[in-house]
């Protein structure tokens, strides 16, 4: 009967919360265990023996004693809770059609990266001082450049070949003697000595001439004639004394070519050359004939001066077709875009 009892209070009592909270339990069935103690001792005449305790809801606090021990009966109820309470329900599979596999898209192609523009370098401002030493390079470099296309003539060749004073000169500086001294000898030279020297002059000249001849023909007829255009710009830009071509080692004398064309004259200076041979400006300067000859050139009417411009203009379709043929250019054009 005890046990029914305790059983049927039991059950009464129990939250219906979780099968989990086990000390909830524990003490519930201490509650039931004292209430069915002081019931009892109630009914056989003991209750003035005991001291009153009211039976209420009590909260476990920090630290309490656990007082009492289930039952087997309720141990095996709370591990059988615990048991069961651990399932995990896992989903019902869901039913139906399956998806129709989606087709993978095909990887687009990568674009091809533009390559960068190159950027453009930032111009550097120049001071007054480095647009002098700028300019003077630029000047250094053109005159090597001028001095290269001139062309310099070997030793033992020239134009106009040597004199007796030079023959004479020139082997007195071979024995050591100073010029001035061998200038004084050449004075005191008797007749049939200064003949002497005159014959080794024209045969040095001979071969002096004859050996420049040949270094001129080693070159091009372009060559040479390059080579005179460099020749006369360098004479307007350098020191044309005998001191400045001593340092710039430079010759700006013309090279002559046998081969070179001349350059027709134009209408105007075939004018001026007929007036000139004509005799007419004999005895008058030069300065004053040369305005005679303009005024009257200006007073000329278009058919006379019609005259000279036929003739240059025959004289220059003449010309133009020689420089083609010996140059291998036309006039005014370059070698590089001539080749080009």
């Amino acid at each position: 009967m005890l046990g029914r009892g305790l059983i049927s209070r039991f059950s009464a009592d129990v939250p219906k919360t979780s099968t989990l909270d086990v000390t909830q339990l524990s003490r519930c069935l201490q509650r039931l265990v004292r209430a069915h103690k002081t019931s009892s001792l109630l009914r056989s005449g003991y209750s003035s023996q005991l001291p009153f305790r009211p039976i209420g809801r009590h909260y476990a606090t920090a630290g309490a004693k656990k007082t009492g021990t289930p039952t087997t009966k309720v141990k095996k109820d709370v591990k059988k809770s615990t048991h069961t309470s651990t399932r995990v329900r896992t989903p019902a599979k869901k039913t139906g059609t399956k998806k129709a596999a989606t087709k993978k898209a095909a990887p687009k192609k990568s674009k091809v990266a533009k390559k960068a523009a190159p950027k453009k370098p930032r111009k550097r401002v120049l001071t007054e001082k480095a647009k002098e030493r700028r300019a003077v390079q630029a000047t250094r470099d053109r005159i090597k450049e001028l001095k290269a296309k001139a062309l310099k003539v070997p030793k033992g060749a020239s134009q106009r070949g040597l004199s007796a004073y030079n023959v004479f000169t020139q082997e007195k500086l071979k024995d050591k003697t100073p010029l001035q001294e061998a200038s004084k000898m050449w004075k005191d030279l008797s007749a049939a000595d200064i003949e002497h020297y005159n014959h080794l002059a024209r045969e040095k000249s001979t071969v002096a001439q004859a050996a420049y001849k040949a270094w001129v023909e080693s070159h091009s007829p372009d060559e040479i004639r390059i080579a005179n255009n460099a020749r006369n710009l360098l004479g307007r830009r350098l020191d044309k004394t005998k001191a400045g071509r001593k340092r710039h080692d430079c010759n700006f004398a013309t090279i002559h070519d046998e081969r070179a064309l001349k350059t027709p004259p134009n209408p105007y200076a075939r004018f001026a050359s007929s007036r000139w041979d004509s005799g007419d400006m004999r005895h008058i300067p030069v300065t004053q004939a040369s305005k005679l000859i303009a005024q009257e050139w200006k007073a000329l009417s278009e058919s006379e001066k019609n005259v000279f411009r036929d003739a240059y203009k025959a004289e220059k379709e003449s010309y133009d077709r020689e420089f083609v043929r010996l140059y291998g250019h036309k006039p005014g054009v370059s070698v590089a875009k001539a080749t080009a």
